[in-house]
């Protein structure tokens, strides 16, 4: 059986509570192919940097069909974080959560 990693006691405001890391773990049959390694790496660098306060925003272009949804999908598997994910309208909003959820 897998041992949980230790709690993070997180302080925000009022209450503390114990919280335990992520641990995501990307399962697809696929690479990343073409622009998406250089474009992950890029993404990488720059949440590292946000760390540091010296870089705050990054964008990430790329016509329909171009694995936007799968560079970010490698950028949180790579950096072990949450991502708030916005759409503008309710389908595409489906469809991502049921990417990022398979």
């Amino acid at each position: 059986m897998r041992k949980k990693p230790p709690a993070i006691l997180i302080n925000s405001g009022r209450q503390k509570r114990a919280v335990l890391p992520l641990n995501y773990q990307l399962r697809s049959p696929f690479a990343p192919a073409g622009d998406q390694p250089e474009a992950i790496d890029k993404l990488v660098k720059g949440v590292e940097k946000r760390e540091d306060n010296t870089h705050t925003k990054q964008t990430l272009l790329g016509v329909t069909g171009s694995g936007k949804t799968f560079t970010i999908a490698n950028l949180l598997a790579r950096t072990n974080r949450t991502c708030l994910v916005i759409s503008h309208n309710k389908t595409l909003a489906a469809q991502l959560y049921s990417e990022f959820r398979s």
